[in-house]
């Protein structure tokens, strides 16, 4: 019997352009939009060195566990590459700091959906609204009856998450910008004071001018 070749994560991405954009704008900018991934230690069989020392040897892996938003069919586990780090890193830094790599995002009750269903979605690696939002139409059939009107509100309450975020940045970069500006002028009117000093200094009174001849008393 062939092994079963490994699911490539790379290649459900399916759907029309607007959707890819849709996801590609309202994603989390730390990690890739289309899947969940999870590191993990794993207890690795060593079997060359298990050979050579007459017992069994093991060591301690990272891995990767790959999830598709949707779809509770595809998922790959295995070791953990350089590729998936750069690919996951918010997942890799709080598997490094030792911290839960849980779902991150807005309860999906919080858009209407019943707690009895909460367990079919989450079968389905749907955790979040900001999961629901990502579910491609192919994936979308697997989930409860109601789920497209359901991914629509998801997607509603993500744009309007990202704008408000939007518009907290616009106000702290121009908080910023404001006090870059109340700095420039300080310094700005520091260097004139000193100008004003500068000049006042070389015209003190009973010194004589350069470059003038002092008038003779007897002339």
């Amino acid at each position: 019997m062939s092994a079963q070749p490994e699911f490539d994560p790379e290649a459900f991405h399916a759907g029309a352009r607007s959707e890819r954009e849709f996801l590609r704008q309202y994603v989390p900018q730390d990690d890739d939009e289309g899947v969940i991934a999870n590191f993990e230690r794993v207890r690795e069989h060593q079997p060359f060195e298990s050979q050579e020392k007459g017992t069994d040897m093991y060591r301690d892996v990272d891995y990767v566990r790959i999830r598709v938003r949707g779809n509770d069919k595809l998922e790959v586990h295995r070791r953990a590459t350089e590729q998936d780090k750069r690919r996951f890193p918010f997942a890799w830094q709080q598997y490094q700091l030792g911290k839960e790599q849980s779902a991150r995002g807005t309860p999906l009750d919080e858009i209407g959906i019943a707690s009895s269903l909460l367990p079919a979605y989450h079968a389905k690696n749907v955790f979040t609204v900001e999961d629901l939002a990502r579910v491609d139409d192919g994936n979308l059939q697997n989930l409860p009856a109601g789920s497209r009107e359901f991914r629509h509100k998801a997607r509603e309450r993500v744009q309007l998450k990202q704008r408000a975020e939007g518009s907290d940045q616009l106000v702290e970069q121009n908080r910023q910008l404001i006090e870059q500006n109340a700095k420039l002028a300080d310094q700005v009117s520091r260097l004139l004071a000193r100008l004003e000093d500068s000049d006042d200094g070389g015209k003190q009174p009973g010194k004589k001018q350069p470059g003038k001849k002092q008038r003779s008393e007897d002339a």
